[in-house]
């Protein structure tokens, strides 16, 4: 992760251009979204995870707030309270979603027996 911290916005966005412009030269575009997600586990080892949202039916309590501030000690964490989730909750790290709650399970049910 050396080679991009402490650049700034348009070095970043300079070396991107070139990088892309160096896949295509070499007609190995298909292998862009691999190089992202090597590029994003890099940066989540280094960096950890920036920002977690909690979504749950009702508030959450204040340990659970507080454990998932200490799992991801880094992170920008939020908590939104959506009654239409029925029960569990809604975990998202940065681009990850993990849907453990009543409305998420339904969804899956109606999806396996209609189709």
């Amino acid at each position: 992760m050396s080679m991009t911290d402490g650049k700034s916005d348009k070095a970043l966005e300079s070396a991107v251009h070139e990088f892309v412009a160096s896949l295509a030269l070499r007609q190995e575009m298909h292998r862009w979204r691999e190089i992202v997600r090597a590029f994003d586990n890099a940066w989540r080892r280094t960096h950890g995870a920036s920002e977690v949202t909690l979504t749950t039916a009702f508030p959450p309590s204040k340990k659970l707030l507080e454990e998932i501030e200490k799992a991801y000690p880094d992170a920008s964490v939020k908590s939104e309270v959506r009654q239409e989730l029925m029960g569990g909750a809604i975990l998202q790290v940065d681009d990850r979603r993990f849907d453990g709650s009543v409305l998420g399970q339904l969804s899956k049910l109606h999806d396996q027996l209609v189709g």
